[in-house]
């Protein structure tokens, strides 16, 4: 078990002797020894957009998809499509998906040689759609029928779901996914611009304010851009802030298809919407996404009272996981136990988790083969507020090792691995938004999730 815990110990520094005698303690109740290598996180940049692509407000037989210089603003290239008056626009490599205001159609298009591609698939009970964005698998597309709903897409046309966004009082014409959430104006060409996870509720309002009539909205990696409709401009806006950075002004529109409604960036090149990596068929049903889902809020008092995270498996990886063991059981006998490895370290408290000591015990949780979904080992009530308090504004590691018992080996170690980087942010004073989840993903984004979500009442 000393080899173990040594081997626990990542690149933050190794275990000082009094937290290695909690992690001692919590480890009784596993026989097994593993290796658990701490990845580093480091954040990235991303370039600004080279182009900027629109979609015109215009008659059938004016309406052109525009590609604009994202620095100068001139017209680069032009597609006249004439399939109505224009509205969405999502840009995908060479692919363009675009919509009209009075069909339920989503058209596409080479962006390149301007070739007419059909439809790709409509939207079901709606009689026009408005704005159109995409998250690097599925489409978000507003409703242009007077609805406040946002559709949720697959690229093959299938609803995946609905959602309303509360502060859009219909036709809102300015939707785009960004960093894991989603922005929106009020109506049509109407500010300001709030954000909203993609469940739809609301966490910042009013990121973006403007003075003037605001339609589609894109975003680059770092910052958004927000057509001025009547204004043929480009108004430019800080993607942390919301506050205004510059003009760029439109040049080469042609007459009568002038007045530009969405706007898109080629969502190929940006990080935030990237196609999930490939997962290696052997590795066990176990990721940084599956450890984010199942860690949840409980707190002790007031919003900025300490708090803790726990552990709580759904019902869906009981089963996968239990399923993965049994697997490996009848592939090799000597496999009988799973175990995640559970520990959390203090992260900091600047804008970007860095390295920091163990806080409270190192926790372990196993499955055996033959069972019935629940864990064969260990407790999933942790962590606790008396042995793992944590404190708002502050970043914390969750990391975890899985292996299997005896030293066993069946997946690479790259699968065995994960961890996430949180904190709450709880601002202060008169006008301080609700506080927030914040998660600080490996590209150096951080995603943010309204706080009842990470909130389920115990039982």
């Amino acid at each position: 078990m000393d080899r173990f815990l040594a081997k626990l110990a990542d690149s933050e520094g190794t275990m000082s002797n009094q937290e290695q005698v909690k992690s001692r303690r919590a480890a009784r109740h596993i026989a097994a020894i593993a290796a658990v290598a701490m990845l580093i996180i480091t954040g990235s940049s991303h370039a600004a957009a080279t182009f900027i692509y629109a979609n015109s407000a215009s008659s059938q037989s004016a309406q052109r998809l525009y590609t604009i210089d994202a620095t100068t603003g001139a017209v680069m290239k032009t597609c006249l499509l004439q399939k109505g008056n224009g509205r969405g626009i999502v840009v995908v490599s060479n692919l363009v998906y675009y919509t009209v205001a009075d069909s339920n159609n989503v058209f596409k298009a080479d962006i390149n040689t301007c070739a007419d591609l059909g439809v790709a698939f409509s939207v079901s009970g709606a009689s026009g759609l408005s704005t159109m964005a995409f998250d690097g698998t599925n489409f978000w597309i507003g409703d242009y029928s007077g609805t406040n709903k946002a559709y949720y897409y697959s690229t093959t046309g299938t609803l995946l779901k609905t959602v309303a966004l509360a502060n859009c009082a219909g036709h809102c014409d300015g939707l785009e996914f960004f960093n894991g959430k989603l922005i929106s104006n009020r109506g049509d060409s109407i500010p300001p611009y709030d954000i909203y996870d993609t469940s739809g509720t609301l966490v910042t309002p009013a990121f973006i304010t403007a003075a003037f009539s605001a339609t589609g909205i894109a975003f680059d990696g770092n910052d958004f851009f927000v057509s001025d409709i009547f204004g043929q401009k480009l108004q430019v806006y800080n993607g942390s802030t919301g506050a205004f950075v510059k003009t760029v002004t439109i040049t080469g529109l042609a007459p009568g298809a002038n007045e530009i409604e969405d706007l898109s960036v080629d969502y190929s090149q940006r990080p935030d919407t990237q196609p999930p990596p490939m997962v290696d068929p052997c590795c066990p049903p176990w990721n940084s996404g599956r450890l984010e889902d199942m860690l949840f809020y409980v707190g002790s008092g007031g919003i900025g009272a300490p708090f803790t995270l726990q552990f709580q498996p759904s019902s869906s990886f009981e089963g996968q996981i239990q399923a993965y063991i049994n697997y490996l059981n009848t592939l090799n006998p000597a496999i009988n136990s799973i175990i995640i490895a559970f520990r959390l370290n203090d992260a900091g408290t600047g804008s970007v988790p860095t390295g920091g000591p163990m806080v409270g015990l190192a926790h372990f949780v196993a499955w055996s083969a033959g069972g019935n979904g629940s864990p064969s080992n260990g407790p999933v009530n942790f962590f606790t507020l008396l042995d793992e308090p944590m404190q708002v504004n502050r970043w914390y590691r969750v990391h975890t090792g899985i292996f299997l018992n005896d030293q066993e080996q069946f997946f690479p170690k790259g699968c065995a691995d994960n961890h996430v980087d949180i904190r709450i942010q709880v601002q202060h004073g008169p006008g301080a938004a609700d506080p927030v989840l914040q998660i600080f993903q490996p590209d150096g984004r951080i995603i943010e999730k309204a706080l009842s979500l990470a909130t389920r009442n115990r039982d």
